[in-house]
């Protein structure tokens, strides 16, 4: 019972300083990272629960699309300064 409460609690934390940490970080790479760590924590938070395949479907779903978007983001974003840089 006592390792389930700590468990809980770390996820928590972890979470919500994450979520803190996607809001004001600066570099979009950053954000991306603590996007993640917010969402394995969650997952972390739904195994507790004993919701295996909400925890899966998070992983799976929610890594992919935040990956596709962030690639897509970094690749318009190399584009600008590479424009910038021949202008």
């Amino acid at each position: 019972m006592i390792l389930a409460s700590i468990t809980f609690y770390m996820f928590a934390v972890i979470t919500i300083l994450s979520s803190f940490m996607v809001i004001f970080s600066r570099n979009p790479v950053h954000s991306v990272l603590f996007l993640i760590l917010a969402f394995i924590n969650v997952a972390g938070l739904f195994i507790l629960l004993g919701a295996e395949f909400l925890a899966m479907i998070l992983i799976i779903v929610y890594h992919l699309g935040v990956l596709v978007t962030d690639s897509m983001v970094n690749g318009f974003v190399l584009r600008i300064v590479e424009v910038e840089h021949v202008i």
